[in-house]
């Protein structure tokens, strides 16, 4: 069981929050990780939270206390209460998920959950645990509570003119990314590319005359829509956000 004691020896500083919520420091260079832990009990699995660099107590002890002390055995991924940061859900993880604690408290940890509050564009909640880490560490901040959405976006594309390509499978990119990979398609009649938003939700691109693309949303060649190579901006974010 996870008690405050137990934190007291592998923290600091340590602050209790009301009644059953703890803020834990870590001073690290150029930067602080505030771990936010809610004490469940001997008959609980704890959640906690994880802010980079922002104290938000109020804000931890919303999303500690919609989460419960039940756990989860896999990611689970819910609407989450309005809140002024703008996060629309709240996903939870197991701890075979995560690494919080892993080293200090690695017998107590097996009954964490860790909170991570997102936009729902970020994560589709059916994550692996590889996509979960991929995701975690390469294209969302999951720690920067002040972070603007960073949808999750994989892609499949093949550039002939460039030699580029993922053959048959996918991968993982930032949204600039992606809209690099389609400005590389301009003048490239035999390649293209797919994009899969968070929902899994598909649309292919493919390179038109005159600076235009086909777009082709949900492998329907027949409602194929040209599109302005400058309007693919707004029309990307707003499929891979929605």
């Amino acid at each position: 069981m996870l008690t405050l004691e137990k934190l007291r020896n592998q923290f600091y500083p340590v602050e209790t929050i009301g009644t059953d919520l703890v803020r834990c420091g870590d001073e690290l260079p150029g930067r602080t990780i505030h771990t936010y832990v809610r004490l469940c009990g001997a008959d609980g699995c704890t959640p906690l939270l994880v802010s980079e660099d922002l104290v938000d107590d109020a804000f931890a002890a919303q999303v500690l206390h919609q989460a419960g002390c039940t756990g989860v055995v896999r990611p689970s991924k819910r609407d989450l209460q309005p809140n002024h940061y703008g996060f629309t859900h709240l996903l939870e993880v197991p701890p075979h998920y995560h690494a919080e604690l892993k080293g200090r408290l690695d017998a107590e940890r097996m009954r964490t959950t860790l909170c991570i509050p997102i936009f729902g564009c970020e994560f589709s909640g059916d994550e692996t645990p590889e996509d979960f880490h991929a995701l975690r560490g390469r294209l969302v901040p999951t720690s920067r509570w002040n972070r603007p959405p960073c949808p999750r976006i994989s892609l499949r594309f093949d550039n002939p003119r460039t030699g580029g390509g993922t053959g048959e499978r996918t991968v993982f990119a930032t949204f600039d990314q992606a809209l690099r990979e389609i400005a590389n398609l301009a003048g490239v009649q035999d390649g293209f590319i797919e994009l899969y938003n968070h929902r899994g939700e598909i649309v292919e691109l493919v390179y038109r005359p005159r600076a235009s693309f086909s777009w082709i949303e949900g492998r329907d060649d027949a409602a194929a829509r040209l599109i302005d190579a400058n309007a693919i901006r707004d029309r990307l974010w707003t499929f891979v956000t929605r």
